[in-house]
């Protein structure tokens, strides 16, 4: 199965996230928004691993998550990441308050499954790992189209755009890609301290 270590985010974070993003929808971007019920923080997508192993894992972290106190995020500015030719591939939020304490537990998390991210390809992506909430994917845009979603980015984080809410537990998702887009079932939530 193919699953996914997240910080889950609580409905009413999500309600003024999502009003927030869904002005990108009247932009004509071909973005594909994250669907509201969706919105989380990738911690370590692992790809494909078998059950009994996840399970495996799951029970000796719980152990070391457990020792961690929970935390308050602030999920601020909005942010992009660029293709090479430097035009918009992923619009996303940035993690501003205790980013730090989402990479240390992204990295406890990257050490009990390092072998399974070699054996799906995965490893080259975690050293340049940075803690963000996604909103969407760009397919195609072009230069003007890529220049208005930038000027309306700026325009965004001038605003007051900040949602803080408390990290109690660590999610372990699994992912079912379908055409209608990715569904996902939590598998076990574990407890911070």
């Amino acid at each position: 199965m193919r699953a996914f270590f997240a910080i889950k985010l609580p409905e009413a974070v999500k309600d003024v996230v999502y009003e927030d993003i869904e002005k990108l929808q009247s932009m004509d971007t071909n973005c594909k928004l994250v669907s509201k019920e969706n919105l989380h923080i990738t911690l370590l997508f692992l790809g494909d691993i078998e059950e009994e192993d996840l399970q495996d894992r799951i029970n000796l972290l719980e152990g070391e998550l457990g020792k961690i106190e929970s935390f308050f995020l602030s999920i601020e500015d909005l942010g992009f990441f660029y293709n090479r030719r430097g035009l918009v591939r992923v619009i996303w939020m940035d993690i501003v308050k205790n980013a730090k304490r989402v990479e240390d537990i992204s990295r406890i998390l990257y050490g009990y499954f390092q072998d399974i991210l070699e054996e799906n390809n995965l490893i080259k992506e975690h050293p340049s790992f940075k803690p963000h909430l996604t909103l969407g994917r760009i397919k195609n845009i072009n230069r003007h189209q890529n220049n208005e979603l930038k000027d309306w980015g700026k325009d965004f984080n001038k605003g007051k755009n900040k949602s803080k809410f408390e990290v109690e537990k660590i999610s372990v998702i699994k992912s079912e890609l379908t055409s209608q887009g990715p569904v996902y079932t939590l598998i076990k939530n574990i407890k911070l301290k």
